[in-house]
């Protein structure tokens, strides 16, 4: 049976369609009276929040006008330089936005200017230069503190200003004036906290009228926004901003879009910002009305009956426990943060106390304030306080000249300073080390000094790149017997039969003979190159150096005569004993030998010097007066196949036979050379005990 509605039923719907609508429109009241009541109290803390922005930034640049008076009135009882030099020092050191002052006379020009060593920002020059014109502004009669009417950017994004005033003893025709530079950037924070709230944009216009540009970076474009005519209701305010007042007004919803502030109207506070003695500033905030918005429809949402009020009302409580579970992940983040920097720090304490390169801890003197256990191992203990000259006993000059610069550019420029792999001797022997000053921080930061001792990676990449090229030598040398030998006997054979046939006294047989020569030529530089690419074993004994020393001299005095140079040689007696095979300890010093009277000119002299054991290793040194090796080249000078002699007269294959040998047998090559000086070539081999 279908069901149809009683009049009863239809007077129960009528009353809740009645109550329903009731609802609504009572509903909708109190929404519009919520709204009116909220969008007040939103404007009263708008206006409340700049006021008391104001008030602090208001005190801040009283504060500078009444230090900039009481530090003239210092520098007028000064009698000395000095003494207004420590005037203007403590003057700029009291206060963080302080970034330096000067003292000018009637014309403006600077007599005295400081700046703070401790912060960025102009030097004395440019103090100068942006004190000039407001000085002259003081001086005139009647003023008391002068601002600068021109806002320059400080490093950093702060914002530069200039304030003067006279000396208190100054006559007015020959007056002197005290100019203070200001970054007021600290001095308007107070204001940009304002700005840190989302939809809240801030304007700030400076003495001069305009925008600084420590505004909300949407607010530079205002005055150009004005200009073009959108924004009429801004532009009011704006005037009326420079003009001194105050006030809280709505911008048109369509004025407000246009400026990128949202959808709807959003609300305009502004005032003005006027410390005794300082010129007036002018700060506006713009803020949007969206949240209000968005309460006005949570309201009218509410008209859904008791089920969608008790939705609505559990999203709310289920949105705070968000937020507040969000707020307590970000406290337990930053519990969590703090905890890690604590962590840090105690790790790089170890670090510091493990890491195995050395680490000394210098003041900018190069005092010592501490050493790492590697630092100690490798140095001994240094004094606490003394000069990095006790902390490395056995440097040199040269060594302790290089380390004290290191700190001093470091210490100078609060960067880090590095030099790669320089030879210094910091030991007994000269070794190779990377260097790294690390400034710590502060107003005299101290400097982390480290040295990583590279002396033993750097002979091992030699010898890893020096075995390289002995590999491809050797492969070389085996292609070149396999693939060149052959074809050269058989056009040596050939060249010989032909010379048998046309006879010696035939106008070819020249030619002939030259082939053969050269062919001769080429199988004995095939024949060396597999020679060496093979090496020799060392059959190391007990060896009379003395009696492989005459044998040398015997076998070159007469080529030395030849070319007019004298061979002397000198050794102590009795002459040492070293593990050498002496057929190679006798090719070593013949390939030494023959580098020496090939570089030294006629009537030069070539030495070869045998000096008493040191530390178990016989020095052996052959010294030439030639004209020595560039300092670009002798590096290279052990590389296969590198010589400096002219082409034909060396195979460049030489002293890395005397490298190779030198190894084999565990002695040591040095050469000491530089262009203009002649070369000394040092063996220092193993002795026989």
């Amino acid at each position: 049976m279908p069901f149809r509605p009683s009049r009863l039923d239809l007077l129960v719907v009528l009353v809740v369609a009645l109550a329903l609508v009731l609802l609504v429109v009572v509903t909708g009241r109190l929404v519009e009276h919520d709204r009116d009541r909220l969008y007040q109290v939103y404007a009263s803390d708008r206006q409340r929040a700049l006021d008391e922005a104001a008030a602090r930034v208001e005190e801040g640049l009283q504060d500078v006008s009444e230090d900039l008076v009481f530090g003239a009135g210092m520098v007028a009882s000064a009698d000395e330089e000095s003494q207004r030099r420590e005037v203007l020092y403590a003057l700029v050191g009291s206060v963080r936005a302080y970034r330096g002052a000067v003292i000018t006379d009637a014309q403006g020009d600077p007599l005295l200017a400081v700046t703070d060593p401790r912060r960025a920002g102009p030097d004395a020059d440019q103090l100068a230069a942006m004190a000039r014109d407001v000085a002259r502004k003081a001086l005139r009669p009647g003023a008391r503190v002068v601002e600068a009417s021109l806002d320059a950017p400080a490093e950093g994004g702060g914002l530069i200003r200039v304030f003067a005033t006279r000396l208190p003893d100054s006559p007015d025709d020959a007056g002197r004036c005290l100019a203070l530079v200001v970054d007021t950037a600290p001095l308007l924070s107070p204001l940009t906290i304002l700005a840190a709230e989302n939809l809240t944009w801030l304007v700030i216009v400076g003495p001069h009228g305009r925008i600084v540009p420590l505004s909300s970076p949407q607010a530079l474009g205002f005055d150009e926004a004005v200009a073009q005519g959108i924004a009429p209701t801004l532009g009011a305010i704006l005037a009326d901003l420079r003009d001194g007042g105050a006030g809280l007004r709505s911008l048109p919803q369509q004025e407000a879009e246009a400026l990128g502030l949202g959808e709807g109207e959003d609300l305009a506070t502004w005032r003005a910002i006027a410390p005794q003695g300082v010129q007036p500033w002018g700060v506006a905030t713009l803020s949007s009305v969206a949240p209000l918005r968005s309460h006005e429809r949570s309201l009218t949402l509410r008209l859904g009956g008791a089920s969608a009020l008790a939705g609505l009302l559990v999203a709310g409580f289920g949105a705070y426990s968000a937020v507040a579970l969000r707020r307590s992940s970000e406290l337990t983040a930053r519990l969590d943060h703090a905890a890690a920097l604590a962590r840090a720090h105690v790790r790089a304490q170890r670090v510091v106390s493990s890491i195995p390169l050395s680490v000394l801890i210098v003041r900018p003197d190069c005092a010592v304030v501490e050493a790492n256990p590697a630092w100690i191992r490798q140095f001994g203990a240094p004094p606490a306080g003394a000069h990095i000259s006790a902390a490395l006993p056995d440097s040199d000059a040269e060594a302790r000249s290089v380390l004290r610069g290191l700190v001093a550019r470091a210490a100078d420029s609060a960067e880090p300073v590095q030099v790669d792999e320089t030879p210094l001797r910091l030991h007994r022997a000269t070794g190779r080390y990377a260097l790294h000053a690390l400034p710590l921080g502060g107003a005299a930061p101290d400097v982390a000094l480290v040295l990583d001792d590279r002396t033993e990676l750097v002979a091992l990449r030699t010898r890893l790149v020096r075995s390289e090229k002995l590999s491809t030598v050797g492969e070389l040398a085996a292609g070149i017997a396999h693939e060149i030998g052959t074809p050269l006997s058989v056009i040596r054979g050939r060249a010989e039969y032909i010379l048998g046939k046309l006879g010696p006294g035939h106008p070819q047989a020249e030619g002939l003979r030259v082939i053969v020569e050269q062919i001769e030529r080429v199988v004995r530089t095939i024949r060396a190159l597999l020679d060496f690419s093979r090496g020799q074993p060392a059959a190391a004994v007990a060896t009379d150096l003395g009696q492989v020393v005459d044998r040398v001299l015997a076998l070159l005095r007469l080529e030395a005569e030849r070319r007019g140079l004298r061979l002397e040689a000198s050794r102590p007696t009795p002459a040492p004993v070293v593990t050498a095979d002496p057929d190679q300890l006798e090719q070593v010093l013949v390939n030494l030998l023959m580098n020496a009277l090939d570089a030294s000119p006629e009537g030069g002299r070539v030495d070869l010097v045998v000096s008493p054991a040191q530390e178990g290793l016989v020095p052996i040194e052959v010294v030439d007066q030639g004209p020595g090796i560039p300092a670009g080249e002798l590096h290279r000078v052990f590389d296969p196949f590198f010589t400096t002699k002219k082409r034909g007269q060396g195979t460049g294959l030489g002293l890395t036979t005397v490298l190779q040998i030198a190894r084999a047998h565990g002695a040591h090559v040095e050469l000491d050379s530089a262009a203009g000086r002649g070369t000394r070539a040092l063996l220092r081999w193993p002795g026989r005990t």
